[in-house]
C-alpha cells in the first residue's frame, strides 16, 4: 500500500551545498602554474587566494579534509599544466621538480591553515 504523507519526519533530506557561484578550481590550476613559472609575490598571492577560496568553499559544503586534499591536487592537474598529482616530496635532481614540490608545500600549508581554522575567514 502506498501512503503519501506530509509529515516533516518523512521529508526528503537535501544536501547542504553552496549555491552556484563562480568556479574556483580553474583559478587554482592557473595560479599554481603561474607560481611555478615566475615565482614572485604577485603569483604567490594569487595561489594563496585561490587555495583559500577552494578550501573554504569545500569546507562550507562539509567535505572532509582528505577529500579536500584530493580536490586541491585534482584542480592543479586538471586546470594546470602538470600531468601527475603534485607531491610534497622533491621530485628528482632538477630544479623544476624541487620547485614544484616547494610550490605544492606552500599550497598544502595554506590548506591546513584554512581548513583547521588558523587563517581567519573572509
Amino acid at each position: 500500500m502506498l501512503m503519501l504523507s506530509r509529515d516533516p519526519a518523512f521529508a526528503p533530506i537535501r544536501p547542504l551545498l553552496t549555491p552556484p557561484v563562480k568556479p574556483v578550481a580553474p583559478a587554482l590550476g592557473r595560479a599554481f602554474d603561474a607560481e611555478c613559472a615566475t615565482h614572485d609575490a604577485r603569483t604567490e598571492l594569487a595561489l594563496h587566494d585561490a587555495t583559500i577560496a577552494l578550501v573554504e568553499r569545500l569546507k562550507r559544503d562539509e567535505v572532509p579534509p582528505e577529500r579536500v586534499i584530493i580536490a586541491l591536487k585534482t584542480a592543479i592537474v586538471k586546470y594546470g599544466s602538470l600531468h601527475r598529482m603534485p607531491s610534497l616530496v622533491d621530485e628528482g635532481e632538477d630544479r623544476g621538480g624541487t620547485h614544484l614540490a616547494e610550490t605544492y608545500r606552500k599550497a598544502f600549508a595554506w590548506f591546513l591553515d584554512a581548513y583547521f581554522g588558523t587563517v581567519p575567514s573572509r
